[in-house]
């Protein structure tokens, strides 16, 4: 069985996220909703996500469905 089904918006690249999780754990932020704020006002984050608007459920699910052990950091 295939994760996507096809149709929508093409999935973020799972690298720019990670790299956005990274990124922002570098820094302090720590939250879902923190990295989204981050992203409205810091250009930093926003080079990371080439300009692209995640929202806090899109980090949320990557964090979740991801076998990086977050809770060890």
């Amino acid at each position: 069985m295939d994760t996507y089904d096809g149709t929508g918006a093409p999935p973020y690249s799972p690298m720019m996220l990670l790299s956005l999780v990274i990124f922002a754990y570098i820094n302090g932020v720590y939250s879902c909703r923190g990295i989204v704020d981050a992203l409205k006002y810091d250009v930093r984050y926003m080079w990371i996500c080439g300009g692209k608007r995640l929202s806090f459920a899109t980090i949320n699910r990557f964090r979740t469905n991801t076998s990086v052990p977050w809770d060890n950091t």
